[in-house]
């Protein structure tokens, strides 16, 4: 097998592998939330879908960039990227910080096996690789703040008492095409323009970016700009660092090594802001909300996970069973006092589905449940 199908196989096997995770993780969670809620949040397997389609636009847009740039990464490169992505997708708490790993994976396999599996490398193919790890974990902080995801409720039981945590996975297929070394477009006039010499080719590099972390405290969008704040920064650095080695023409083992180490300290700190402690739990007095669906009257009402409903058409409703009965008063009708999680009072009142007044479309926990 040549170098170049090894690697073509290596973006298939990657890419089929973060679906395969994608529908799997999904399906999943749609069979926990039944389990643990009796009803799924969001019954769709919307994860799929935005694993494959989101990431397209900007792949396109940074292939040919990189192209434009002249810069080139080793065949080691993709090889080492494809290996520690697929262990990444693996990973329940994913992120793209732990790429940083790969520049210096790479040139340990270049030296170590590289005449054997017939592995090109490049003048500044190690900063390069870098700056290319830089950009990515950057761009990862935009979708952090941008992609869309589901914020999955999770049952956990501590001390006693029943508490909600949540769950948050999104991968994002990102099919970089870079080039690398080789004899593909050697001929090619425009080659000395784009600053590239001695021949080069082109490989699909397995990108998959996107998050998954479990908030306890069910301030997800929170988790999400800290996360994206260390991800932006963390990549801008080693991006900065490739960019220097670039202009210098350095390259250094340490610099590598330094960069590993950056990347694997964030990571650590984005587990550690992700952690977040537990707040939603069974409430006293009133029926605790875990989730709301979407469309239902009582998303029209803007409730939210952690409000706590006390009253439902005038009557005090310490169970959800006591909220199903107070709905039926009025048919199609409901007005209630809410309690948010700052201890806030408010009345919120709408319109509900005729013919099924308990549908509110909330979800809270089992021995509430509607």
């Amino acid at each position: 097998m040549t170098v170049s199908s090894l690697l073509a196989l290596l973006f298939v096997v990657v890419s089929v592998l973060g679906l395969v995770v994608s529908w799997l993780a999904a399906s999943q969670r749609v069979r926990r939330e039944r389990r643990d809620f009796r009803l799924a949040a969001q019954s769709a397997l919307v994860e799929v879908p935005r694993y494959l389609l989101l990431g397209l636009v900007p792949a396109l847009v940074l292939g040919p960039l990189l192209i434009i740039l002249g810069l080139r990464v080793s065949t080691a490169f993709v090889l080492a990227f494809a290996v520690v992505t697929a262990v990444n997708v693996l990973l329940p708490a994913y992120s793209p910080l732990l790429i940083s790993i790969v520049p210096l994976f790479s040139v340990l396999l270049q030296e170590r096996w590289g005449r054997s599996l017939g592995l090109v490398s490049s003048k500044d193919a190690a900063a390069t690789a870098i700056m290319l790890v830089g950009l990515l974990c950057a761009l990862n902080a935009l979708a952090c703040l941008f992609t869309p995801y589901h914020n999955s409720p999770r049952l956990r039981r501590r001390h006693g008492r029943k508490w909600a945590a949540f769950s948050v996975r999104q991968l994002l297929l990102f099919p970089l095409l870079v080039p690398i070394p080789g004899q593909l477009f050697a001929a090619l006039p425009f080659s000395h323009v784009l600053g590239i010499t001695g021949g080069w080719s082109l490989a699909l590099l397995p990108v998959v970016l996107g998050f998954g972390f479990t908030n306890r405290g069910g301030y997800s969008r929170h988790t999400q700009h800290r996360r994206a704040w260390i991800e932006g920064v963390t990549g801008l650095l080693i991006a900065a660092t490739g960019c220097s080695m670039v202009l210098s023409g350095m390259s250094s083992t340490l610099v590598l090594l330094v960069v590993a180490v950056l990347g694997l300290l964030a990571y650590g700190l984005e587990l550690f802001v992700s952690r977040g402690r537990y707040s939603i739990g069974v409430a006293a007095g009133g029926v605790r909300v875990v989730a709301v669906l979407d469309g239902t009257p009582a998303a029209r009402m803007h409730l939210h996970r952690g409000d706590t409903v006390l009253q439902c058409n005038g009557q005090d409703v310490p169970t959800a069973a006591a909220l199903y009965a107070a709905t039926q008063e009025l048919g199609t009708f409901c007005r209630l006092r809410v309690q948010n999680r700052d201890g806030e009072l408010r009345l919120a009142e709408t319109a509900i589905f005729a013919g099924s007044p308990h549908m509110l479309g909330i979800i809270t926990f089992a021995e509430e449940e509607q």
